[in-house]
């Protein structure tokens, strides 16, 4: 077409202008991906994803660049267990990340809250592109943690100690100040009904018929004084699991008779199972579909379950 033609508003230098209406740091990112690869890197369990790839995703959906949705979706979703055993894989690695971190110094091995998956970040990103399957990792770790320490919070210095203290014990903290209001108030329901949960299943281990073989000299008392005090558990997952420990030798399986231990390990294993299973219901999380389910890619599902207020 003829300069004279041209809309001079559409032209940068002699050069025909595409106009694009996105956020220009979104746009950087995505063209850092294509033209750039190997300056950007995603490792696993890196806790800065989510802000590495939000503005890539956004585009990706827009534009329907499908290969480059799956690919990141993917990314996200593999730092984030779907499963208990891989839940249980994850909290595994972190335990012995905090041991070599004991062992070598924090100054030759960065503490594990900077090394592993961030939950603030993680539930917006969720939140924003419904990524429903690792929502249920995500609230049940935040539910774990103490909102006074608030990575968005680094200027306060009070906060500042009060992270670098939980981070020198191995602790971890969140972005809290990423979270909605209806965010926080599902965090809150799903830590109550955990808790109710629990006051309501841990008569099992008590009134099981298997105690007619029970072993007179057998301390049963004391395992199930244990799981009382388990029903305040801020990481019911991990305390439970802890519990049946052959480790143990005061609280846990080992004061049990043999029958008992067999019945304590298998209800122990029982409730971790349904409570995993369960952390979408007691959070009030958007659920998979049946589809999501089976198919295990990581394409948006339209549905019109969103994160909602409770009543």
């Amino acid at each position: 077409m003829p300069d004279e033609y041209m809309d001079p508003s559409n032209v940068f230098e002699g050069v025909p202008l595409v106009r694009m209406y996105d956020k220009a740091d979104d746009v950087r990112d995505l063209l850092r991906f294509f033209y750039h690869a190997p300056t950007f890197t995603l490792t696993r369990y890196d806790p800065e994803t989510p802000k590495k790839v939000g503005g890539i995703l956004r585009l990706a959906k827009k534009y329907q660049i499908a290969s480059l949705w799956d690919r990141l979706v993917k990314q996200i979703e593999t730092d984030w267990p779907q499963t208990l055993s891989g839940w249980d894989r994850l909290e595994g690695e972190i335990n012995l990340w905090n041991q070599h971190c004991v062992e070598e110094g924090e100054s030759r091995i960065p503490c594990s809250d900077i090394v592993f998956p961030e939950p603030g970040s993680a539930a917006q990103l969720a939140r924003e592109f419904d990524l429903r399957k690792i929502t249920p990792a995500v609230f049940y770790h935040l539910s774990r943690l103490e909102i006074s320490r608030n990575r968005g919070h680094l200027y306060d210095k009070q906060v500042a100690d009060r992270i670098a203290e939980v981070r020198s014990l191995g602790g971890r903290t969140a972005n809290w100040s990423l979270l909605t209001l209806p965010d926080l108030k599902c965090l809150l329901l799903g830590r109550e009904r955990i808790q109710q949960y629990l006051e309501k299943e841990f008569t099992r281990f008590r009134n099981s018929p298997q105690f007619h073989y029970c072993d007179p000299q057998c301390n049963r008392k004391s395992f199930e004084d244990g799981l009382r005090v388990l029903i305040h558990s801020s990481d019911i997952l991990s305390d439970l699991k802890i519990l049946v420990s052959e480790d143990l030798d005061n609280c846990g399986t080992e004061t049990l008779c043999s029958p008992c231990q067999e019945k304590a390990k298998a209800t122990v294993r029982q409730l971790r199972t349904e409570i995993w299973d369960r952390l979408a219901e007691f959070f009030e999380l958007p659920v998979l579909s049946d589809n999501e389910d089976d198919d295990g890619d990581g394409d948006e599902d339209e549905g019109d379950d969103e994160y909602h207020d409770s009543e």
